[in-house]
Order: structure tokens, then C-alpha cells, then sequence
């Protein structure tokens, strides 16, 4: 799960014409040691994790998904919505 968020992180990112792969890792990489370890990624899904969960009640449900506005946000919840239960 937390390698599909840390995913979702990266298209969510990329799709803002903001980002670089590089600003990507180096906003990851909080320690700034050019490498992401276990607990740096771990921080960085669970920030985008609370990102995404606008309501707060522990879930990303297809609205929340659909209010950033990345494309192919369907697509990428129906991968994510292992068991279908719309979030």
C-alpha cells in the first residue's frame, strides 16, 4: 500500500508542470544525503496520504481523488481500490 501512495506521490507531483523528478527526490530526501531511506519514504506517503484525505477520515475516496486533477485519476483509483469499495 504504502508503495501505491508513494507512486500516486510521484504522478501527483509530475503532473504539476512545478516539478522535476529531481525537485520530487530532493523534497523526499529530507535528510539531504542523496538517498531515500526507508523512513523518509514512509514520511513521504503518509504527507501525501493526509494530502489526500480532505475529509480526515482515513480514507481516499474517487472524489478526493478526482479534486486534484491529475489525469487518468479513475484509472489510478481502480488500481489503487484493491477490494472496490470506493476508497
Amino acid at each position: 500500500m504504502i508503495r501505491n501512495i508513494f507512486a500516486l506521490l510521484i504522478v501527483i507531483m509530475s503532473a504539476t508542470p512545478v516539478f522535476s523528478a529531481t525537485d520530487i527526490f530532493n523534497k523526499v530526501d529530507a535528510d539531504g544525503n542523496g538517498k531515500i531511506d526507508r523512513m523518509e519514504y514512509r514520511d513521504a506517503a503518509d504527507k501525501t496520504f493526509k494530502k489526500l484525505d480532505k475529509n480526515g477520515n482515513g480514507y481516499v475516496d474517487r472524489e478526493e481523488l478526482k479534486k486534484i486533477n491529475i489525469p487518468e485519476s479513475d484509472r489510478i483509483f481502480k488500481q489503487l481500490d484493491k477490494n472496490g469499495d470506493g476508497r
